[in-house]
């Protein structure tokens, strides 16, 4: 049999462990959120929001795009019409 010491690194660290506690307990709380009905619906409601103000900044952002091309042509003597 070998007299083989192990290794003194080979367990979790006091803050691993605290990490791993920290998460389950917040995976918890939001199963326990998510379990009510009113709470599920609220979450719905600002998903539809974001997914609304996300398509909102696409649009300005396409809008702005296509401004800034119109004032550069404009500027440098094109046309003043986006390519």
């Amino acid at each position: 049999m070998s007299n083989h010491k192990m290794d003194e690194n080979s367990g979790y660290s006091g803050f691993t462990v605290f990490l791993w506690f920290a998460g389950g307990a917040l995976v918890g709380a939001a199963a326990a959120y998510l379990a009510q009905a009113q709470n599920r619906e609220r979450v719905g409601e600002l998903a539809q929001r974001t997914r609304d103000r996300a398509g909102d900044l696409a649009g300005a952002l396409r809008d702005a795009s296509s401004a800034a091309q119109t004032a550069f042509a404009q500027s440098s003597g094109g046309n003043g019409a986006p390519k």
